[in-house]
């Protein structure tokens, strides 16, 4: 006996359905957000960064910035940061800035791309990011250029 193909139950979707009625897409929103299915047309469908107009994928952000807070281990409020968008050094916001914003880690603890969580510093407007990275995070570095400055 041949069981008849489902498909997801929100409206308009027309993925084979796996649990609850609902695609793989919408059982993780339902999961994710604690919904029951009919509510989660009301879930947002872009990821919540400002300006980022990609497809929600997980925990609100996109696939691109949800690898990005895995890469780093970010927590919620590091994560809240990066959504938000203001920098830790000059205090810029995304909104006054236009610029964009990265986590900032400690190099010498995590070298390669990921990083464990515990070296992530903060997170920098792409200027500040890059001032940081020019003087190679070297603090003598750094008040050598506030000697020079003051003078």
């Amino acid at each position: 006996m041949m069981r008849e193909k489902r498909y997801c139950s929100i409206d308009g979707c027309d993925r084979p359905a796996h649990g609850r009625g609902l695609c793989g897409k919408h059982y993780q929103k339902a999961r994710a957000y604690d919904r029951l299915p009919n509510d989660l047309r009301e879930v947002r469908e872009t990821c919540l960064l400002p300006g980022c107009n990609a497809p929600h994928e997980a925990n609100g952000l996109c696939n691109a910035h949800y690898k990005t807070q895995r890469r780093y281990n970010l927590t919620p409020e590091q994560t809240e940061k990066l959504i938000v968008g203001i920098c830790d050094l000059c205090g810029a916001k995304r909104d006054e800035s236009k610029r964009s914003f990265h986590v900032d880690h400690d190099h010498n603890c995590c070298p390669g791309p990921n990083s464990c969580g515990k070296c992530v510093r903060g997170i920098l407007c792409s200027t500040c990011n890059t001032g940081l990275g020019m003087f190679k995070d070297d603090p003598e570095l750094l008040h050598a250029a506030i000697r020079y400055l003051a003078q």
